[in-house]
């Protein structure tokens, strides 16, 4: 038969148990000298970087958000001033209009007072005309009429004073 000890198998002895429980001591030991210390540090350095960027991050938003204000405020200042532009823009061009409508009134009006002058010239030009004519009609059918050739100056004088009371009484 086999002999084995089972029960030796089962249980280590205790001289093994303290062999391994020192190994392993010694190991963690190792690895926390040689892996946990550097990797917390990393970790550490790691974080504070974190920190430091979010900081930075916090502050840009902070400059960020004054920006803008600052934008609003040149934003509603210059629209203010865009408005004031705009509104003594069309001040000036209603008043540039007013100025030409009265400028084109005054050049109709002279323009008007002219025609009328020229006219009423030339009705009296041409009344002077038709009384010459008249005379000049009357003369030659009075003259033909009475057939005899009397003082022809003297003739134009009587119709000329003749006209000129027929005028008058019109």
């Amino acid at each position: 038969m086999i002999n084995v000890d089972v029960v030796g198998q089962l249980f280590p002895s205790l001289p093994t148990v303290v062999v391994q429980l020192l190994s392993t001591l010694v190991l963690f030991l190792a690895a926390r000298k040689l892996l946990y210390t550097p990797i917390m540090e990393f970790l550490q350095a790691r974080q504070k970087e974190a920190e430091s960027q979010l900081d930075d991050a916090r502050m840009l938003k902070i400059q960020a958000k004054n920006d803008r204000d600052a934008a609003a405020e040149e934003l509603k200042v210059t629209t203010q001033k865009a408005d004031a532009l705009l509104s003594a823009a069309k001040t000036s061009a209603e008043k540039e209009k007013q100025a030409i409508l009265l400028a084109a009134r005054e050049s109709a009006k002279a323009t008007m007072d002219n025609a009328d002058q020229w006219a009423k010239r030339r009705k009296a030009a041409l009344l002077d005309e038709v009384k010459d004519e008249m005379v000049d009609i009357a003369l030659e059918a009075s003259g033909k009429l009475m057939a005899s050739k009397a003082d022809s100056e003297s003739d134009r004088k009587a119709v000329e004073a003749f006209i000129k009371e027929m005028s008058d009484h019109e």
